[in-house]
């Protein structure tokens, strides 16, 4: 959470400018999805985020 909100406070936006972060939940959180869904979802979420850096 502090790091989303160090991130708003660069938004350029005037005086008049709101923003509202919120947390975001891990899918272990409110899912009834298997162990081995889990892991997974976090290795195509690690590919996804690898190909991005490129």
């Amino acid at each position: 959470m502090a790091e989303a909100i160090e991130w708003a406070r660069r938004i350029p936006f005037g005086e008049d400018g709101e923003v509202e972060v919120r947390p975001v939940f891990e899918s272990e959180e409110f899912t009834t999805a298997t162990p081995e869904q889990i892991a997974k979802e976090n290795e195509l979420r690690a590919t996804v985020a690898k190909q991005q850096r490129k």
